[in-house]
């Protein structure tokens, strides 16, 4: 089952919604859709721009950048050098009939943004979607913490991305900064129980040595 991760930038709240249905909201926001061979993440910050650190969380844990915008001030001009801060060049940018399309084009001149691909409406950004590939990296496992919880029955509950590496069930897996260890009792995409995941899935892991609040992206 391929994993394909972005982070919708500018006017999420018109589009996510068209593209997936909504989990896990809390400084962030999940949006996700399963197809018979590929489960789709939308992640956007949803406190930006009143913290920066869900902007740059959603930037760090998508593949591809989805930037809506319908208007040109300095929030845009912040998510702009988020992107090329990270040089983020896969991805796509949509706008509305109010932003003139050659002021964007000027400023993202120069940035990892001018990569991006200019659409016309969100039926062909669907149609671009289809056709991407997952892109997954080899290496020890790395996953990125971003929501940790405790589970009634389950015990804790950890959420990330798998940035690089395979996971597999009983893998022993140490949580950084704090430097102990963990044990991965089981693994779950999509509401679906698996026995690993590789980069770059997004996955829930039941895990046993630490509880939630010790626990920290």
């Amino acid at each position: 089952m391929k994993s394909i991760n972005f982070v919708i930038l500018g006017d999420y709240n018109s589009i996510a919604g068209e593209l997936g249905k909504k989990g896990t909201a809390t400084d962030i926001a999940i949006y996700d859709r399963k197809t018979s061979d590929v489960i789709y993440t939308w992640t956007v910050p949803i406190t930006f721009p009143d913290k920066i650190q869900s902007l740059m969380q959603t930037v760090c844990i998508a593949e591809y950048a989805i930037l809506n915008v319908t208007k040109i001030d300095k929030y845009l001009g912040e998510q702009i050098i988020a992107l090329d801060s990270v040089d983020f060049k896969d991805g796509f940018i949509l706008h509305s009939y109010e932003v003139d399309e050659e002021k964007l084009r000027t400023l993202i001149k120069g940035t990892s943004v001018s990569h991006f691909k200019f659409l016309d409406n969100i039926d062909q950004l669907k149609q671009e979607i289809s056709r991407l590939e997952s892109k997954g990296c080899d290496g020890p496992v790395m996953i990125p913490v971003d929501h940790a919880f405790d589970v009634k029955g389950v015990g804790t509950v950890v959420l990330g991305v798998v940035k690089q590496g395979t996971v597999k069930v009983y893998d022993q897996l140490r949580i950084m900064p704090a430097g102990s260890d963990i044990v991965v009792k089981s693994i779950q995409m999509h509401d679906d129980p698996v026995p690993e995941s590789k980069s770059p899935a997004r996955v829930g892991l039941a895990v046993k040595g630490m509880t939630a609040e010790q626990i920290s992206r």
